[in-house]
């Protein structure tokens, strides 16, 4: 009987575990048949790409195993010589980079992509809100993901994929925020637009963002600027997800800190308010317009409820203070009430989504 190593090789040889990287399968074994790490240089054709989207393209995997494996250290980064530590999905690896896995023997494939449905076609299309050569401008439904994840199945990632592989979508959006949602067609439209997402991120004059949304109360003062430091801790607090960091620019105190935060600063300004009935109780309710001068994870939805007192409706979050049976409000649905309305490109373009 073949030895299980054997049979692993031959199983190989039939039908590579990963293709297309420039080294056959038995190169990734040591003299005594176990599997060693593997390197691979980042080359000007792969800068600047998130190293979950590297690691899905050079190995033909599936992006939740890519993130697992960063997830549990099996991915290492190194850049200039040095080891990056606490690597992430998100980190961007640059040209010159070596990435490294110390498992390559890979126990899943990334299934082909299935080509959109009519139905699939026909719903893109309803969404799509602009579209040349370079761009595609989406007007995102709340509820909706962008990205697929460990519990999420269905996103607008993965209905862009099977239309082309080369679309990227070039910021987030959370769940329940609708809005525009902007997708670059080709690298080169997608490079140039996403720096203009980095100066935005660091403060500078990039894209400017303009959302809608419905809070609970009314701010003191009608209009103004915020300017806080976010942080970004282990674990969530209240009725939020247990698995995604809790935002907050009120505790920098605390132990469970994951970082030192960052600078964040959002403009708002009040449209109107008006007083509505809660199982007899009588609340008020603002229209907020929010114009973030930065672009950190939840930065409106914590200035709205810590700096401004009014939490964002629907947001079960960062709303903890407020519980409201929103199906009690004649003509206000459940889910977060924030709206992406307009991105506006400096100098080409601006795009709204009603």
């Amino acid at each position: 009987m073949a030895s299980l190593l054997t049979r692993v090789k031959s199983a190989i040889f039939k039908e590579p575990i990963i293709p297309k990287v420039g080294q056959i399968a038995s190169n990734f074994l040591n003299s005594e048949g176990k599997w060693r790490t593997a390197q691979f240089q980042v080359d000007s054709d792969w800068g600047n790409v998130r190293l979950d989207r590297f690691l899905t393209k050079k190995f033909d995997i599936s992006a939740s195993l890519a993130q697992k494996l960063i997830r549990t250290r099996k991915v290492w980064v190194e850049r200039e010589a040095k080891r990056i530590s606490a690597v992430k999905s998100g980190l961007r690896v640059l040209q010159g980079d070596s990435v490294n896995l110390s498992e390559i023997f890979l126990p899943e494939r990334k299934p082909r992509a299935v080509p959109l449905s009519a139905a699939q076609d026909a719903q893109l299309k309803d969404w799509t809100l602009f579209e040349d050569e370079n761009l595609l401008v989406l007007n995102k439904p709340s509820g909706l993901a962008v990205h697929n994840g460990p519990n999420i199945k269905n996103s607008i990632d993965e209905l862009l994929q099977r239309r082309s592989p080369e679309h990227r979508i070039l910021h987030r959006l959370d769940r329940g925020t609708s809005g525009v949602l902007l997708v670059g067609k080709t690298r080169e439209s997608t490079e140039r637009l996403q720096n203009l997402f980095k100066e935005t991120s660091n403060g500078s004059k990039g894209m400017m963002k303009t959302y809608l949304a419905l809070v609970a109360g009314t701010p003191k003062d009608r209009e103004g600027q915020i300017k806080t430091t976010i942080y970004k801790a282990k674990r969530s607090i209240g009725p939020g997800s247990a698995y995604e960091p809790q935002m907050t620019s009120e505790m920098s105190k605390r132990a469970d800190l994951l970082d030192e935060g960052s600078v964040a600063i959002t403009d708002y300004k009040m449209i109107s308010s008006h007083m509505t009935k809660i199982a007899g109780a009588r609340v008020k309710l603002s229209l907020m317009e929010f114009k973030p001068q930065t672009g950190k994870t939840h930065q409106i939805r914590v200035h709205a409820a810590e700096q401004l007192g009014c939490p964002i409706v629907g947001d079960n979050r960062y709303g903890l203070t407020t519980v409201y049976n929103l199906s009690r409000i004649p003509g206000i649905g459940q889910g977060l009430h924030l709206h992406c309305k307009s991105i506006e490109i400096p100098e080409k373009a601006k795009f709204d989504a009603p």
